[in-house]
């Protein structure tokens, strides 16, 4: 049995009918789609027809919701959101026919299928809802978490527009990525077959080239904004798109200690906390696979975490939060500007919940993100307790039930061993495993 997995086609007509006509002469048996058919290129209806003939499964995603709603498009359009954004989605709505409506308004938010004696459940986001993304960096606590909570064996899952399949609790979760707007910087269209032989679950991932030029002609003649061009050329999301002209990471490292500064920081405490935190960092990283980027938002964020004490120790957390989202210093994207305040703010107190500020409007791969390097820097800073720099080096050892950190000092180091265990609750949800924390 070979099933193709189409997700998040986005209205992009010519994309989808390069993936069905590769998809069939690989011999596929069945199309199962993830949802999100709709918004962002000028093809819904187009898509939505040829979905329906080929699909066997459908679902709908959180964009296809959201296109219905004329009261919900309305309110966007006065409250001051992304213009780019809110055309799409008044765009599309104005263009869907009855009968696209219709098919949409009926799908089913989950499926949950059997192959083969193999369970599968069809979700666009996460078995907790459609907009609950999931994405390759999304730490193996959450996937243990939601394998507990379903009955299936197989989790098929779209909304983050990218690649991936994981193990966890016995349950095999797979991403096929976008069909129609990859968000990985390469513009081919996305997908992903199913092969069932036996007991075994084979997922294959495939890139198809499409007419990327016809696509783009299509969009100027209905007057597309050039960004939401843009994000289709590039493969970006909409959010990624806007880089500050020119530079580098030392040049934006620099605007980050100036900002420090400014701020009177306790440069001894905030270099100790960086440092500790970013050998950590690179002690981890075949675990948490982020790259060098994620490194200087970790590093900036170390330097910025404690920004917020010139406003008094009360709720500095969330004072540094606010400077850092309100410098016009700093030269990073405004995504960036955000993962940096957010794990500044979730350095202490509460961890991250969707419903926080500026955290929930962040895409998911962004937010796991934002879980993974705040869980580093909460850790490092419980290593820096009295802030007398006692701790001289790290070393980590990653075995599959723990994380052990041997600490290295020539005094005592009570303090820093108690609260970093103590802060280590966002680490061991992150990474899935204990912390232990002993001094050599």
């Amino acid at each position: 049995m070979r099933i193709a997995l189409l997700a998040d086609v986005h209205a992009n007509l010519p994309a989808l009918k390069n993936v069905v006509e590769h998809a069939k002469v690989q011999g596929i048996d069945e199309f199962w789609n993830l949802g999100d058919m709709v918004g962002y290129a000028p093809f819904p209806n187009e898509v939505i027809e040829s979905l329906r003939k080929v699909c066997s499964r459908n679902i709908f995603g959180n964009y296809d919701v959201k296109s219905l709603d004329s009261e919900r498009i309305s309110k966007m359009q006065s409250s001051g959101k992304d213009p780019d954004k809110v055309f799409s989605f008044a765009w599309t709505n104005k263009v869907l026919s009855d009968d696209s409506r219709h098919f949409l308004q009926a799908l089913p938010e989950t499926l949950s299928v059997t192959v083969d004696r193999k369970k599968f459940l069809l979700t666009h986001g996460s078995p907790e809802g459609p907009e609950d993304g999931l994405t390759a960096r999304t730490s193996p606590g959450r996937f243990k978490e939601l394998a507990g909570k379903v009955k299936e064996h197989i989790v098929l899952c779209g909304h983050t527009h990218g690649f991936f399949r994981r193990e966890a609790g016995g349950v095999t979760f797979v991403n096929p990525g976008s069909v129609g707007r990859p968000f990985d910087g390469d513009p081919r269209a996305a997908y992903a077959i199913l092969e069932i032989v036996g007991a075994k679950l084979n997922v294959f991932p495939f890139r198809v080239e499409y007419d990327l030029g016809g696509l783009v002609q299509a969009m100027e003649e209905h007057r597309f904004p050039a960004r939401l061009i843009s994000t289709f050329v590039k493969a970006r999301s909409l959010d990624d798109l806007d880089q500050p002209p020119g530079a580098s990471d030392e040049e934006a490292l620099g605007a980050v200690l100036e900002l420090a500064r400014s701020c009177h920081y306790d440069k001894e405490h905030s270099r100790q906390v960086t440092s500790l935190a970013l050998k950590i960092f690179d002690a981890l990283k075949d675990v948490h696979e982020l790259g060098l980027r994620e490194r200087l938002l970790l590093q900036s964020a170390g330097f910025l975490h404690d920004i917020g004490l010139v406003y008094g120790v009360e709720g500095h957390h969330k004072s540094s939060r606010d400077l850092i989202m309100k410098s016009d210093k700093l030269l990073f994207t405004q995504r960036e500007k955000t993962i940096v305040s957010l794990i500044a703010r979730y350095h202490r107190k509460g961890l991250p919940e969707p419903d926080h500020k500026y955290y929930e409007a962040l895409f998911a791969t962004d937010r796991a993100t934002v879980d993974t390097l705040s869980a580093i820097l909460r850790v490092a800073d419980g290593l820096d307790r009295t802030h007398r720099s006692v701790v001289k080096d790290v070393a980590l050892h990653v075995l599959p039930d723990k994380i052990d950190i041997t600490i290295s000092a020539s005094t005592d180091t009570g303090p820093e061993i108690t609260f970093a265990k103590q802060k280590g609750d966002l680490f061991e949800k992150v990474f899935g495993r204990e912390l232990v924390v002993t001094k050599k």
